[in-house]
C-alpha cells in the first residue's frame, strides 16, 4: 500500500485563520504590488491586519514564474531579477547591482546583458537598467 496524501482545495468562499505570524512591511508592500495581498481592516494604534485578502490563485502564479526562472535563468540573472522585484527602486546601476547582491562586476555584466535580450529589463543608457 502506498502513502496517502491529504488533499486540500481552497476557493473563493474558504475561510483561512493565520495566527501568530509576522511578515515585515517590505514583504507585505511587495505582496500588495503584485496583487496578492489585499487589506481590508486593520488597528490604528498597532498597525495590524485584522481583515486581508490573501489571492491564492495570484501567488501560484508567481510561485509557478519562479520555478521555471530557476531552471532557465542563471544564478546572477535570479539574484538581479529578485532585486528589482523585492526593492523599491525600477532603476539601478551595474555598480548597484555589484554592491547589492556581492557578484562580481564582470558576472553581474553578463547577466545584465542576457536579461536585457530577453526582454526582462530595460537598458536605460550605459551602465543604467530599469526593471
Amino acid at each position: 500500500m502506498g502513502d496517502t496524501v491529504d488533499r486540500y482545495q481552497i476557493t473563493e468562499t474558504t475561510d483561512i485563520d493565520i495566527q501568530e505570524g509576522n511578515i515585515t512591511a517590505e514583504e507585505k508592500n511587495w505582496l500588495k504590488r503584485n496583487g496578492v495581498l489585499r487589506i481590508h481592516a486593520y488597528t490604528t494604534d498597532t498597525g495590524e491586519v485584522t481583515d486581508a485578502e490573501l489571492d491564492v490563485e495570484k501567488l501560484s502564479e508567481i510561485a509557478f514564474e519562479y520555478d521555471i526562472l530557476r531552471k532557465v535563468a542563471s544564478p546572477v540573472e535570479i539574484d538581479i531579477l529578485s532585486l528589482f522585484r523585492d526593492g523599491s527602486n525600477d532603476t539601478l546601476t551595474t555598480d548597484e547591482i555589484t554592491e547589492y547582491t556581492g557578484r562580481p562586476k564582470s558576472s553581474v555584466s553578463r547577466a545584465l546583458s542576457r536579461l536585457s535580450e530577453k526582454g526582462k529589463i530595460t537598458k536605460v543608457q550605459a551602465g543604467v537598467y530599469r526593471y
